[in-house]
C-alpha cells in the first residue's frame, strides 16, 4: 500500500457518527513544494583529502619500502640494500600489487562517492492523500482501504488507514486490520488495548516527507546533506561525502575491506624492511637504530597498522550487515516502529529455508544497478 487512488471515493470516520465520504478540501493537489532543496551539500574535500592519503601511502611504499627492499636475484643470493643488482622480476612484481592496491582503494572511494546511493525521486506536488488530511485540519483521520490498493496486512479483513502526525509534525498513515479500531472513540489516539498504530505489530506505518512530497517505502529516510530520501538508509558519511544507502553499501564495506587489506600487506612489507636494515649482512646492523630509516619505517607500520585494524574491522562489520540484511541506522537502535519485524529476519529466513529476505537483500543491495548519483530540482 503506497497511496490511494484518487478517483477511489474516501470514508472517513467521523467521532459518533455514520460514515461519511470526504469531498474537496483546501489543500489543492498542485501546490508546490517550500523552497528549492539544497542538493548534494557535502563537496569534494573530504574524498578529496582521503584519496591525498592513499596516494601519499603508495609513494612512501615505494620509495621507502620496494625501490629499497633486498629482493633475491635470479641466481639464488640477496641483493644488496638501496639498489644495484638483479633482482630478478621481484622487483617489478611488488610494484605492481602496490599500485593495484592503491588503485582498487582509490576505486572503491570514487565509486561509493560518485555513484547512486539510493535516491527515491522526489515528487513536484504534494500527494492527493496528504492535502486532503490536511485539509481536513484534523488531529487524525481514519479512511477505509480500497480494495484494489489494500496491502497484506490481514488476508481478507477489512482495512483502516490512519492519517496523523508524529512529533515532529511531519504526516504518516497506519494501515491495520479495522477490528483494531477502538468502537467507542474510532479516531482517537489510541487502538483497542491500549496501543498506538505506529507500535503495534499487526500495522504498517508509512512516514510522508514534506521536502520531498513522497511516502517513503520502509527503512528509507531523507538526507538533509544530500537532499533526498534514500531508499535502505544506513547513514550518512562525512568521510566520504555521501550517503550511504541500498546502491551504494556495497561499494562502501568494498572501499572500507580494499582499503585495509591494502594498509595490511604495506605493514607487512614495511615490517620486512625494518628487519632487512637491521640486518647485518644486509643492512646497518646493531646501528641501524642511529639511522633516520628504521625510524621512519617504524613510524609508518604505526600508522599502517592503526589502518588495516580500523578499515578491516569496519569494513568487515559492513559486510556482515550485508549478509544479515541490517542497516547501521536499525543496529543503532534508531528504527521507525512498526515498519520492519526485526534485525536480520529476513536474511534469518533465507539462510535457514523458511524465507526468501536475503533475496532481496542480493538483488536489490548487492546486485543493484550501477548508476551516477542523480540530480532532480
Amino acid at each position: 500500500y503506497s497511496t490511494m487512488s484518487s478517483s477511489s471515493r474516501r470514508m472517513v470516520f467521523e467521532p459518533g457518527a455514520a460514515t461519511t465520504s470526504v469531498a474537496t478540501n483546501s489543500h489543492s493537489r498542485n501546490t508546490p513544494r517550500g523552497p528549492k532543496v539544497k542538493r548534494w551539500t557535502s563537496g569534494v574535500s573530504a574524498p578529496g583529502y582521503i584519496l591525498l592519503i592513499i596516494v601519499v601511502a603508495w609513494v612512501l611504499v615505494e620509495v621507502m619500502v620496494v625501490e629499497r627492499m633486498a629482493w633475491p636475484s635470479r641466481t639464488g643470493s640477496t641483493r644488496a640494500r638501496g639498489g644495484g643488482g638483479d633482482g630478478g622480476g621481484s622487483l617489478w612484481v611488488a610494484r605492481a600489487i602496490a599500485l593495484a592496491l592503491a588503485a582498487t582503494v582509490a576505486l572503491g572511494l570514487w565509486m561509493t562517492h560518485y555513484l547512486d546511493p539510493g535516491v527515491i525521486p522526489p515528487r513536484a506536488t504534494i500527494d492527493d492523500d496528504v492535502a486532503w488530511y490536511l485539509g481536513l485540519n484534523r488531529p487524525r483521520a481514519n479512511v477505509y482501504v480500497p480494495l484494489e490498493t489494500s496491502c497484506a496486512v490481514e488476508e481478507g479483513a477489512a482495512l483502516v488507514a490512519r492519517f496523523s502526525k508524529d512529533f515532529r509534525g511531519q504526516p504518516i498513515k497506519s494501515v491495520f486490520p479495522e477490528r483494531l479500531l477502538d468502537p467507542e472513540d474510532p479516531e482517537g489516539p489510541l487502538l483497542q488495548g491500549g496501543m498506538t498504530p505506529e507500535f503495534c505489530p499487526e500495522a504498517q506505518t508509512f512516514r510522508y516527507c514534506t521536502t520531498c512530497n513522497i511516502w517513503r517505502p520502509p527503512r528509507a529516510s531523507h538526507c538533509s546533506e544530500c537532499g533526498y530520501c534514500m531508499a535502505r538508509f544506513d547513514h550518512h558519511c562525512g568521510v566520504v561525502a555521501t550517503c550511504i544507502a541500498q546502491l551504494n553499501h556495497r561499494c562502501f564495506a568494498f572501499m572500507l575491506v580494499s582499503g585495509g587489506a591494502a594498509c595490511a600487506v604495506y605493514a607487512a612489507a614495511a615490517i620486512v624492511r625494518a628487519s632487512q636494515v637491521c640486518d647485518a649482512s644486509l643492512g646497518l646492523g646493531k646501528t641501524c637504530w642511529s639511522g633516520w630509516e628504521v625510524w621512519v619505517l617504524v613510524a609508518f607500520t604505526f600508522w599502517l597498522v592503526y589502518g588495516a585494524v580500523a578499515l578491516l574491522g569496519f569494513g568487515v562489520l559492513q559486510a556482515w550487515f550485508l549478509c544479515r540484511d541490517i542497516t547501521t541506522k536499525e543496529r543503532l537502535g534508531k528504527k521507525s516502529p512498526g515498519l520492519e519485524p526485526g534485525l536480520g529476519k529476513r536474511a534469518a529466513e533465507h539462510w535457514s529455508g523458511r524465507g526468501s529476505g536475503a533475496t532481496t537483500t542480493y538483488n536489490d543491495v548487492c546486485c543493484a544497478p550501477v548508476r551516477f548519483r542523480p540530480w532532480y530540482d
